[in-house]
């Protein structure tokens, strides 16, 4: 199993008293993955990834949903890859300041590859079926009022 690293800076919308329901619409996503060299490379969101939380007291929870596409060419041979993932997420506040938390997270979801190969003009593809994932990592949230946040994250997939 690949065990990747996946960095978000996210703002996060909305509150709703005791509560606060949060909108992700912007959020920037980067995986740490290795290539064919074994080298790790930085892979960017394509679109930006879309979630909603909802924040009761310490705990957080979110679903989101992200896409990464890369293509790579030696002139002779192209592949493609598309790899989308679906994660719902629980976190709980570790530290707290008075505008700012930071919580532990952990998550569960699927994923979904598909990789295209064209050799001389003629292409394969091939796709996963969706599979199980599994994530741990910790988020910091700053607070700016009652409608405005912004938060970035590491978790290990």
């Amino acid at each position: 199993m690949w065990l990747k690293r996946i960095c978000t800076v996210i703002f996060l919308l909305g509150s709703v008293s005791e509560a606060k329901i949060y909108l992700w619409p912007l959020g920037i996503k980067v995986r740490a993955e290795r290539n064919q060299d074994q080298n790790l490379e930085a892979r960017w969101s394509d679109i930006p990834s879309l979630a909603a939380g909802l924040r009761i007291e310490n705990w957080l929870f979110n679903l989101e949903t992200s896409q990464y596409k890369n293509s790579s060419s030696d002139g002779n041979v192209e592949i493609k890859t598309t790899y989308s993932d679906t994660i719902l997420g629980v976190g709980y506040s570790l530290f707290q300041g008075e505008i700012w938390d930071i919580f532990g997270t952990a998550g569960v979801g699927t994923f979904h590859q598909k990789v295209k190969t064209t050799i001389g003009g003629i292409s394969t593809s091939n796709s996963s079926s969706d599979e199980s994932l599994f994530s741990v990592g910790a988020e910091f949230i700053f607070d700016f009022n009652e409608y405005f946040a912004v938060s970035a994250g590491c978790r290990f997939n």
